[in-house]
């Protein structure tokens, strides 16, 4: 004050005056009084820098008033009458308080009250960089964290910073704004956090505490626990090594599944697949990913079979062996050789059946070719090779199965044998080459006139020959005998003998004609109607014969009947 009195040089930029110490107080109210030429409100009037003064005259009235009348110091008696200020007893503690630092920074940085701010910096002006104040004191308050962030954005400051000394603190600004002051409230950081500090050891220290208690109940506890944990251990084991074979196993019979020849198709209990392996893929020319959760249906020619097929699992359990046509998605026909199992859950109900089947297309073809063969063979081997008729021993193989049959279903059987007369010396004759082909005419004569799909001829031997009848009585044999008998009559053979010209020859036949008795067996059969052709012999040949009652001969010569 008495620095602005004597050289009127602006120093003062607020409206109250606080110190650090108590005795200040008293010590501005005396200066006050003592200034002469010019009154307190005069002088905090005055305009200085770029602030005026901010407190009305009656508040400044009121200043000299409480210091003479009520014995109050200057600076309390400002704040107790201006509302916007802060509460005298708070700022006091905050001032007073040794180990928190509060000070107040006007809007051009200067401090203006401190409670550990030397003596030389408090009401200096403070410029905004280190080290250019012409004080020996100096408050760089322009790079605290606070009044920096304040004067650029507004704002104000809460947490830990550096101070105008440089030591960490704990602090806060608080924006007063009748006043137009920002006032800092710091603390030295450890102090602040000395008790969290002491707390945080102490947790740490409990927290060790706890876990060596924890550890030595842990043992005793441990050690009741050890068997069983053991056996629970060992059985995890155990249970991951079976899972691990089951994995493997399931994994072995998938590979074989996949790598087997034969088609492998499960379904479920509506014939709906669940399972397609790759030979299935191959053969039947679908996908796995196609086919699954369709019917089976799809590869069968007619569905109902695979309703049968279903009905045949759940009853019979297996059916094996069953051969059947499948078609491919190419629309080709497939033969295939299926067996087929009914699968069960454990409470032993129908979920589904395995199908393995095998493409027996070349089988098929094989056993074509053989069958082929096999008829060849069949053909051949009951087959005269001249004549192209049967032969002699599938003739008493037919006979007999001819005469079970007409005595099962009571109908008549008769048997025509007849031979070519005088045909040794046709062959001494004419030789042998010409009598084979009178022996392959009769061949093709006799299917002629015999009843087609009924009636069989057969070779018996040399020249003679047989016909069996089924279902014609002895009647009926004698009609188709003279048909036989007239046809060879009428046949002409142009022979040259070995020393003479050709000629035209004609041969003739002798026929027996017997019918199926009570009591016949093949044999008896074949006798008896060898005996009767051997009667048209001593007739001269050229006649048909038939035996009677008794065994009786009865002859017909030319188309008559001759009787002995």
């Amino acid at each position: 004050l008495h620095h602005c009195v004597e050289t009127g040089e602006p120093v003062i930029e607020v409206s109250s005056l606080l110190t650090s110490r108590e005795e200040d107080f008293k010590a501005i109210g005396v200066i006050v009084n003592r200034i002469k030429g010019s009154s307190l409100v005069d002088l905090l009037k005055r305009d200085v820098a770029d602030d005026g003064a901010i407190l009305s005259e009656s508040n400044l009235g009121k200043l000299e008033e409480s210091t003479e009348s009520q014995g109050l110091r200057a600076s309390e008696a400002l704040m107790m009458e201006d509302k916007g200020f802060m509460d005298l007893e708070f700022t006091k503690t905050l001032i007073i308080e040794q180990s928190v630092e509060t000070y107040i920074v006007n809007s051009n940085n200067c401090v203006i009250a401190g409670s550990n701010i030397p003596k030389e910096a408090i009401l200096r002006k403070i410029v905004n960089t280190v080290n250019t104040v012409n004080t020996v004191n100096t408050v760089n308050t322009a790079n605290t964290e606070p009044v920096s962030k304040f004067n650029d954005s507004g704002e104000e400051t809460i947490g830990i910073y550096q101070n105008h000394l440089g030591n960490q603190v704990f602090g806060m600004s608080v924006y007063i704004d009748e006043m137009d002051w920002l006032v800092l409230v710091e603390e030295d950081a450890d102090k602040a956090f000395a008790g969290i500090k002491y707390l945080r050891d102490f947790f740490i220290l409990m927290k060790v505490i706890t876990i060596c208690l924890f550890a030595i109940l842990a043992v005793h506890v441990t050690k009741d626990f050890t068997v069983p944990i053991k056996r629970l251990n060992m059985m995890v084991d155990s249970i991951q090594e079976r899972t691990d074979v089951i994995n493997e196993t399931k994994e072995y019979l998938e590979n074989i599944l996949q790598s087997t020849y034969d088609v492998v198709i499960t379904t479920d209990e509506s014939a709906n697949i669940v399972e397609f392996n790759t030979s299935a893929e191959q053969i039947l020319g679908y996908t796995r990913e196609e086919v699954i959760g369709k019917s089976v249906e799809i590869f069968y020619l007619n569905r109902n079979e695979v309703e049968e097929l279903m009905k045949r699992i759940q009853s019979e359990g297996v059916v094996k062996n069953y051969e059947t046509k499948l078609k491919s998605k190419q629309g080709k026909i497939i033969d295939i050789i299926i067996t087929m199992s009914q699968l069960k859950d454990k409470s032993g109900n129908f979920i589904g059946m395995v199908s393995v089947g095998r493409d027996i297309i070349e089988r098929k073809k094989f056993e074509s070719e053989i069958k082929g063969k096999d008829i060849e063979l069949e053909r051949l081997s009951i087959t005269d090779n001249l004549t192209g008729l049967y032969n002699r021993r599938y003739l008493y193989t037919e006979l007999e199965r001819e005469m079970d049959r007409a005595r099962r279903q009571n109908y008549p059987l008769s048997m025509i044998l007849f031979d070519i007369d005088k045909f040794k010396r046709f062959n001494d004759t004419y030789g042998h080459q010409e009598g084979d082909e009178v022996l392959k005419r009769v061949g093709t004569l006799v299917p002629e006139y015999i009843r087609h799909n009924v009636d069989s001829g057969y070779r018996y031997g040399g020249e003679e020959f047989v016909v069996i009848m089924p279902q014609a009585d002895k009647e009926k044999a004698l009609d188709i005998a003279e048909r036989i008998r007239v046809a060879f009559e009428d046949c002409k053979f142009y022979l040259s003998p070995p020393s003479g010209k050709s000629r035209k020859k004609s041969l003739t036949v002798s026929i027996g004609i017997e019918e199926l008795k009570t009591g016949y067996d093949t044999k008896q059969f074949i006798a008896n109607t060898d005996a009767a052709m051997y009667q048209s012999k001593r007739l001269g040949g050229n006649a048909i014969s038939t035996a009677g009652s008794g065994f009786r001969l009865q002859s017909r010569e030319l188309g008559s009947v001759n009787s002995p």
